[in-house]
């Protein structure tokens, strides 16, 4: 029983991965203010420990 337990953090670790680098990627191509709000939005949803200053760090570090 427990190892379905891990197999499903392991597999949500990865997608949540996926989908931080994508929402980096379309926050460095944003134009507008707007939009970069809808994705800081989105981040603070999928990883609230990651939202505001630490992601903006990361999308300028890469």
């Amino acid at each position: 029983m427990g190892r379905q337990i891990r197999r499903t953090e392991i597999h949500a670790r990865r997608v949540r991965t996926k989908r931080l680098k994508q929402l980096q990627a379309r926050y460095k191509d944003s134009k507008n203010a707007s939009e970069k709000e809808e994705i800081l939005a989105k981040v603070a949803k999928r990883a609230p420990w990651l939202a505001g200053e630490t992601f903006l760090a990361l999308v300028k570090k890469s």
